[in-house]
């Protein structure tokens, strides 16, 4: 009796412990199939930064564009020393102004030493005002005609931009520049010469052909027997055509 009790007691201990294994394998744990992202306590998320913005995208609205409002192309007078001072305006992405942007004006010789000054420098910088403009203030062209340019460098923050101003010095802003201009040749044909040696040499050859003609109008009378003997000469009264009627 004893033996049969203690058989069946193996038995439903065997058969609890079977069940247990099998919770324990096929039946997953709450605290284990908890996502640890999920789990996070609302102190957490709130302690999280904001993600920030990609870098093209923070650069993108940032990108600034300059425009030449005047100046570019412009002719110096280097008599007068007088230059049209550049003046550029500065606008972001949406092409709204800049305000305080850094401005470097510099300026870059031509090949044959053309150029300017900006104050004492070749070399000015500013900052852009409300509406995001920038003036050029003391320009100056050297005394060498010729073209050059002038870079601008707009920087706001990390960003920046370039621009290029194209000038030329000239003596004369109104017409031709006579430094460089070259005469063209005459062409034309006058009677009488315009030097003093062409017109000794004119007035020579004429008296030449006058001592030419008179020698062989002499040679040619004694040649032929003519005598061509002084006289007198008389005048009449002017001859008129008899018309009907008229005495």
């Amino acid at each position: 009796m004893t033996d049969r009790w203690v058989r069946a007691a193996l038995e439903k201990v065997r058969w609890s412990m079977s069940l247990l294994l099998a919770l324990w394998l096929f039946v997953p744990s709450p605290c284990w199939a908890a996502d640890p992202v999920a789990a996070a306590s609302p102190e957490s998320d709130a302690a999280l930064p904001d993600a920030p913005l990609p870098q093209a995208d923070a650069a993108q609205s940032q990108a600034l564009e300059i425009t030449i409002l005047d100046g570019d192309g412009a002719l110096n007078n280097i008599r007068q020393r007088t230059a049209r001072e550049p003046i550029v305006q500065v606008r972001d992405r949406n092409r709204k102004p800049v305000a305080g942007a850094l401005i470097l004006f510099t300026v870059n010789n031509g090949s044959n030493g053309a150029g300017a000054t900006i104050g004492s420098s070749a070399t000015f910088s500013t900052v852009t005002d409300a509406n995001g403009i920038a003036q050029a203030r003391g320009l100056k062209p050297n005394s060498v005609v010729g073209n050059f340019t002038i870079t601008v460098t707009a920087t706001a923050g990390a960003t920046f931009a370039t621009a290029i101003v194209h000038q030329e010095n000239r003596l004369d802003v109104t017409g031709e520049n006579p430094g460089t201009a070259t005469t063209p040749a005459r062409t034309g044909f006058h009677l009488i010469p315009r030097t003093p040696l062409g017109k000794g040499i004119f007035v020579g050859g004429i008296i030449g052909v006058g001592v030419v003609v008179t020698v062989t109008v002499v040679l040619a009378t004694r040649s032929g027997g003519t005598n061509i003997a002084p006289g007198t000469g008389t005048v009449g009264a002017p001859l008129f055509a008899t018309h009907p009627g008229h005495q």
